[in-house]
């Protein structure tokens, strides 16, 4: 995250010391190496005394626990809320310079202001990994290195994850087999007709939500013929809900939702 950050603002990393090998290199992501060495080169970290940087290799963000036993990691920012919502069986929290001011377990926490921090939190113990929360303590500096796999930029600022993906360079994309590849298999979605919801990108950058009963590859027609370059599935259904200018298009549902996209 920091070199990212570094690269998108058009800030220089200077290197002003000797790389360190750090004795679990080898436990370092591929994709984190680079970031990893120039970090250190710069001051920015320096592993343990020991020679040891506690490393864990995939990190999620502002995401619900699946369970009780979910034992992902996850990063919580303001934007989630003021606290976790639910007992973290680990958790820190970090100021804004990547310095871990608290360290809790089996309760709920409390996330920093916008721009003040995180929390980095788990709900469940991992059977592998499992000693990275045992070493942290206040004081230590914990570095986030962010890499979006399939995308041709890294200065990513908002996503979202939906889908399946409907249009693909102007053209209509898709079918049962990328559905499914792309973790879609319930037939509500991927066959049978039904209440949608999707947007699209047309060349020129403007975005175009809709919505139509129909099934998902009819939805592609549609975006096609709307002018969109790309275009995804949202979800619908009981989720189908568009209010534009003070009026429902679609909607209101009785399901209450816990994301939305706004646009203003």
């Amino acid at each position: 995250m920091v070199t990212n950050f570094a690269r998108a603002t058009g800030r220089q990393m200077t290197p002003d010391t000797t790389e360190i090998n750090f004795t679990d290199k080898a436990k370092i992501s591929n994709f984190a190496k680079a970031s990893v060495s120039l970090c250190q080169r710069c001051g920015i970290i320096n592993g343990y005394e020991d020679g040891f940087e506690s490393v864990i290799q995939k990190v999620s963000a502002n995401k619900w626990p699946s369970s009780s036993t979910d034992a992902a990691r996850l990063v919580f920012t303001r934007d989630w809320g003021h606290t976790l919502c639910f007992d973290a069986k680990d958790a820190v929290t970090v100021d804004s310079e990547g310095f871990i001011t608290s360290v809790a377990a089996d309760k709920d926490v409390a996330i920093p202001s916008l721009d003040e921090g995180y929390v980095l939190a788990q709900r469940s113990r991992r059977q592998y990994e499992g000693d990275f929360f045992d070493s942290c303590q206040v004081g230590d500096r914990i570095s986030l290195d962010l890499n979006y796999d399939g995308s041709s930029t890294q200065d990513i600022m908002l996503s979202v994850a939906a889908g399946p993906r409907l249009v693909k360079n102007g053209q209509v994309y898709g079918g049962l087999n990328t559905y499914i590849s792309e973790g879609f298999s319930d037939p509500n979605i991927t066959t049978y007709t039904a209440l949608r919801m999707c947007i699209g990108i047309k060349p020129d950058g403007n975005l175009l939500i809709a919505t139509a009963t129909c099934t998902l590859q009819e939805l592609s027609s549609i975006l096609v013929k709307l002018g969109c370059s790309d275009g995804i599935n949202l979800d619908g259904g009981g989720s189908a809900t568009l209010y534009v200018g003070g009026q429902w298009l679609c909607g209101p549902q009785s399901r209450k939702l816990n994301n939305m996209i706004v646009f203003q």
